[in-house]
């Protein structure tokens, strides 16, 4: 029997496109710092990522929360630290094709971000770009766009931190279908962007 897991939420293979060891830091420069979330980075052996590529995409991700993109985008102080180096793991093949597969994953492999090669399990069977438990501790993304894995990784930290999908917006950034343009949040998201969610404690 498998571990009873959180409800868990995903963002669609189909994009609304537009034509060292230690601590990294990459928290926003001039502005206080509402809250600061260390994330550790582990990737399927056949799923490469470099620390240069992780620095970039925690900075994305620190851009998305804190620029104001439009006029009622809410600017959110909120930063990423990455924790360590990008930690590589042997388990099955780096395809996510059940929920024991992905389980595992969540459950079993170290770190807050696990990068595969492919999820085709996320609640149901599909394509899909990233998949994470709400709220919870942990994402699984596949890689991407550099112009989309910002979105993507911020997306799925949404999810642990409880937020569910926005349809009620196309550039909200927990809108289910994400591009470079999904970028927007509310006051409330940012609270809970801010605010760490103890899953112990449920929803």
């Amino acid at each position: 029997m498998r571990n009873e897991m959180k409800p868990v939420y995903y963002v669609f293979l189909l994009l609304l496109l537009t034509a060292c060891s230690g601590v990294t830091s990459v928290t926003p420069v001039g502005s206080p710092t509402l809250a600061t979330h260390s994330l550790s980075i582990s990737h399927h052996q056949s799923a490469p990522i470099e620390q240069a590529q992780v620095d970039a995409i925690l900075a994305s991700m620190n851009s998305v929360l804190v620029a104001q993109d439009e006029s009622h985008d809410f600017s959110c102080n909120v930063g990423f630290n990455q924790t360590g180096t990008p930690n590589a793991f042997s388990f099955g093949t780096g395809i996510v094709n059940s929920a024991e597969d992905f389980d595992f994953l969540i459950l079993g492999v170290a770190g807050e971000v696990k990068v595969v090669n492919m999820i085709n399990y996320c609640g149901g069977f599909g394509s899909f770009l990233g998949c994470a438990p709400k709220p919870g501790e942990a994402m699984v993304v596949v890689r991407t766009s550099n112009s989309l894995e910002g979105v993507l990784w911020a997306h799925e930290f949404g999810h642990n931190q409880d937020l569910s999908h926005n349809i009620t917006a196309s550039n909200a950034l927990m809108n289910p279908q994400i591009g470079r343009t999904t970028r927007t949040i509310d006051s409330l998201e940012c609270d809970h962007f801010s605010n760490y969610h103890d899953p112990s404690e449920g929803s």
